[in-house]
């Protein structure tokens, strides 16, 4: 099971602000309060700091500017003219910015906390990362690039065009993968050379870490976004250890029909029956499991870990 990540920035804070200030009859300071405005300006810059619209670098030097009795734009107007959604931001910051009824003690304290409890997250991130580096495989991305192929087989084949890209995962999801999130390993191949038993949130669950997760329905794949994409929305440090590249907010889902076989077709370049061209005789190579199907022997399968096969199996 393959994941794709994808974001949106919704920008409508500041239409709303912009909407708000309007209908007040205009931007006078007499309009508003001095805690009404602050208030307002905090939760606004809240807001474009979960969603990474401004950066804590640029707190940083909003702080600075504080300390010095100077209320400033974070969204400077350099960055506002190569960027709409800087643009739409600056305007909406600049709105209350304006009013010259910002209680300044009471914004430059809630900045400081913001920054420090960043910093403490952060640190406790890097930690983590370190404390599980190369213990189990991450859920990694690769960047795929749009372009065309011919999706479908044989004459029903018909040429399609990707126009945006979007990042992948380099692997299947494994059974520790899974278990880390649903707290239940479903797969038949727990047994085997790298079989240990895991305890998670308490529960004893027994796998091969590093296989991929089988036995899973459709249902049960959503059920799994649902949970992964819950762990993104609440910022929930579990998902850092599973995805080390994860950004607040970042939103997980299965590849569409069509991006899948584009990646399954090399991007585009492999239009044969397999990814890697017409060799049956290749499968058990390059996909980890073996059937032999002659009446003296049973069909034999078993999993390998992901990641350890050639490369030609992801190409």
């Amino acid at each position: 099971m393959g994941l794709l990540k994808t974001w949106t920035l919704i920008i409508v804070l500041a239409s709303l602000a912009l909407s708000k200030f309007a209908s007040g009859g205009g931007l006078c300071a007499s309009s508003f309060d001095l805690k009404e405005n602050t208030e307002g300006l905090i939760a606004y810059l809240g807001e474009l700091l979960e969603n990474q619209v401004i950066s804590h670098e640029k707190l940083e030097r909003m702080i600075s500017d504080l300390s010095r009795g100077q209320l400033t734009n974070p969204i400077h107007e350099k960055d506002a003219l190569v960027s709409p959604k800087q643009y739409v931001h600056r305007e909406g910051l600049n709105q209350y910015i304006e009013t010259n009824s910002i209680d300044q003690k009471k914004l430059l304290k809630w900045a400081q906390e913001n920054l420090r409890e960043t910093i403490r997250v952060r640190s406790r991130q890097i930690e983590i990362n370190k404390q599980t580096k190369d213990i189990y495989q991450r859920i990694e991305f690769g960047r795929i690039e749009p372009g065309q192929f011919e999706m479908g087989e044989d004459d029903r084949k018909v040429l399609v065009t990707l126009t945006k890209p979007f990042d992948a995962m380099t692997t299947l999801i494994t059974q520790k993968q899974w278990s880390d999130v649903m707290e239940s390993n479903p797969s038949k191949f727990v047994d085997g050379d790298y079989s240990i038993v895991i305890s998670i949130n308490g529960i004893m669950i027994k796998m091969q870490p590093n296989n991929p997760v089988e036995q899973v329905s459709w249902s049960d794949i959503h059920r799994f976004l649902r949970k992964l994409n819950s762990f993104s929305q609440n910022n929930d440090p579990r998902i850092y250890l599973l995805i080390p590249d994860h950004k607040k907010g970042d939103h997980y889902r299965l590849l569409t029909d069509a991006e899948w076989e584009y990646v399954a077709r090399n991007r585009g370049r492999a239009n044969g029956i397999f990814h890697f061209g017409e060799n049956e005789s290749e499968l058990s190579r390059l996909t980890g499991t073996e059937r032999d199907v002659s009446a003296a022997k049973p069909c034999q399968l078993w999993s390998s870990k992901v990641g350890s096969l050639s490369r030609d199996a992801a190409r």
